[in-house]
């Protein structure tokens, strides 16, 4: 591995775990064993060494978990979406660094905030809009499609943000321990049912 991606993988590995702000130039070089002028060399400054892992942690859950479906019915595509948002979230692995990336980036925002949701996340975001509209109907107007999606969203991030929380809370025997599988199908089975219900009262 060269120093460049070396510097990349130990990049990601702090920024996912403490937050662009709270990582320093010096610790990523320590952690990559790389000499202290080595990121403004390959990268020129700290915040295109944070764009460039951003790449990288995304590229890593979609080799993994893609979410984008072709083909299929609006159901068989809006669960595959769901079932691999959960899995990048379980994922321990490189895989599962892109949601910790976008849980640190909203919880304490950097500069780079808004060019990261126009690269990353608003194309991820489109394609689930095109699923829902797909299955609300063409009556469905954009306030409706968008409440829709962010409950979607919100179901999902859900047990991103709570991580900590909820596997101290598992290991209590607080909550009982559910798999991906079985977050998934409620996930698809009751955004499905207010997505039907929705079109239903539409066509009224």
């Amino acid at each position: 591995m060269s120093k460049k991606d070396n510097l990349i993988k130990a990049a990601c590995k702090l920024f996912s775990s403490n937050g662009f702000m709270q990582t320093s130039v010096a610790e990523i070089c320590s952690e990559a064993g790389a000499n202290i002028a080595a990121v403004n060399y390959y990268f020129s400054s700290k915040e295109n060494l944070y764009r460039e892992v951003w790449s990288y942690a995304y590229k890593k859950a979609e080799d993994k978990w893609p979410v984008m479906k072709e083909g299929g019915t609006d159901e068989e595509r809006l669960r595959y979406f769901i079932e691999n948002m959960i899995n990048r979230i379980f994922d321990k692995g490189p895989a599962g660094m892109f949601p910790l990336m976008i849980g640190r980036e909203i919880t304490e925002p950097s500069d780079c905030l808004q060019d990261l949701i126009e690269s990353f996340l608003m194309p991820i975001g489109q394609y689930l809009i095109s699923i829902i509209k797909s299955i609300l109907g063409s009556k469905a107007d954009p306030l409706t499609i968008y409440h829709h999606k962010q409950s979607i969203i919100g179901q999902y991030s859900f047990y991103s943000f709570s991580r900590s929380v909820r596997e101290i809370k598992e290991r209590l025997n607080v909550i009982p321990i559910s798999t991906p599988e079985q977050i998934t199908t409620h996930i698809v089975n009751y955004s499905l049912a207010g997505l039907r219900d929705t079109r239903e009262r539409l066509e009224l």
